[in-house]
């Protein structure tokens, strides 16, 4: 299954904070949550440019409100398998293994978050 691709509202800043810059670049990273409390300790972090993806019990962080700004995909077989499938918020985007490998050579850097 093709996972949904989400965009950023241009300019959008999520955790107040602004895009993160190396030598002149900006840096995009990949942000892994694989346990819903962890989203309160990514949450603030997140850049514009970064996406996050929740694995594992991670999905559940889906079902709150995702913030302004934010890419956010879920692991689709991960959704499934805790019957979310049909419950998370148009805004969240489901991602395939395939997207999965996809996000982590696509980005300048990957972050587990856990709890």
């Amino acid at each position: 299954m093709q996972g949904r691709r989400l965009g950023r509202p241009e300019g959008a800043l999520a955790g107040g904070q602004g895009p993160r810059r190396l030598g002149g670049l900006t840096v995009a990273t990949l942000h892994l949550v694989n346990k819903a409390a962890a989203w309160a300790d990514c949450e603030p972090l997140l850049s514009p440019e970064d996406t996050v993806l929740l694995i594992e019990d991670g999905v559940y962080a889906a079902l709150q409100a995702p913030p302004d700004g934010c890419q956010l995909q879920a692991l689709e077989p991960d959704v499934r398998a805790r019957g979310l499938l049909g419950g998370l918020p148009p805004s969240v985007g489901l991602a395939s293994f395939e997207d999965f490998v996809g996000l982590v050579v696509g980005n300048d850097r990957v972050v587990s978050w856990t709890c």
